[in-house]
């Protein structure tokens, strides 16, 4: 289980911060795929729709592009082997 905070601009310039976690399946090896996003107290199911592995100013990043039940899209990375995972881009049209 990973947990990452995430700052978020409002339109009137306020931050909030946004706390999620990634789910793994139990016993989840390093190349398994995310199951589940819990924010807000609530767990919601996601669909892998690409994973790929970059390297970012030197640093090996591992990335997930993962489609919510709503259709919303969420790009998430992270530092291999054991950084914090962030919320890269959000698209609620399904278009990233």
């Amino acid at each position: 289980m990973s947990k990452v905070v995430l700052a978020l601009a409002s339109t009137a310039l306020t931050v909030l911060a946004l706390e999620f976690v990634l789910r793994f399946a139990e016993g989840a090896k390093a190349e398994e795929w995310p199951r589940a996003i819990v924010w807000g107290g609530v767990e919601e199911p996601v669909d892998v729709m690409r994973s790929w592995n970059e390297e970012r100013d030197g640093a090996p990043m591992r990335r997930f592009r993962l489609s919510l039940q709503d259709g919303s899209l969420l790009d998430v990375s992270r530092v291999e082997p054991d950084g914090m995972w962030s919320i890269e881009r959000e698209a609620e049209d399904g278009i990233v």
